[in-house]
């Protein structure tokens, strides 16, 4: 009888270990979900995590929820970006980049090795709207 609970809790684990060691650097607090807009959300190829470029106050963040499976999420902390387009985001101390394609799509790259070219994912993040993207 326990023997299915526990293997469940450790392909969870597992599963969110996996996610955890992409997103180690989203450790910037973010302001709250109601003083933040979302330039843009994408889908990260898992069927589970959700990532979205976010403003506030002049500031942008890449933000990453993966809660739809896993359980955990990332709706206080982010990572921090500089605006270097209206579609370039860059974090230059972490060698990392976010480029919002002409077909909506966002390309990362990270030390200049691509990560991931992701589609755009019609679900918000965190509790902040998406599709009010600026130019």
């Amino acid at each position: 009888m326990m023997r299915a609970p526990c293997i469940l809790l450790t392909a969870l684990l597992v599963s969110g270990c996996g996610a955890l060691s992409r997103t180690t650097s989203l450790k910037d607090p973010l302001p709250p979900p109601k003083e933040r807009t979302g330039v843009g959300a994408w889908g990260l190829g898992d069927n589970n995590c959700t990532g979205s470029i976010e403003a506030a106050n002049g500031r942008y963040f890449w933000v990453a929820d993966c809660m739809v499976k896993a359980g955990y999420g990332w709706c206080e902390y982010g990572l921090a970006l500089e605006k270097r387009t209206s579609s370039e985001y860059v974090n230059e101390k972490l060698a990392w980049s976010f480029t919002i394609n002409p077909d909506g799509t966002l390309t990362e790259t990270r030390k200049g090795q691509l990560i991931g070219h992701y589609a755009v994912s019609p679900t918000g993040v965190c509790g902040v709207r998406t599709g009010e993207r600026e130019h």
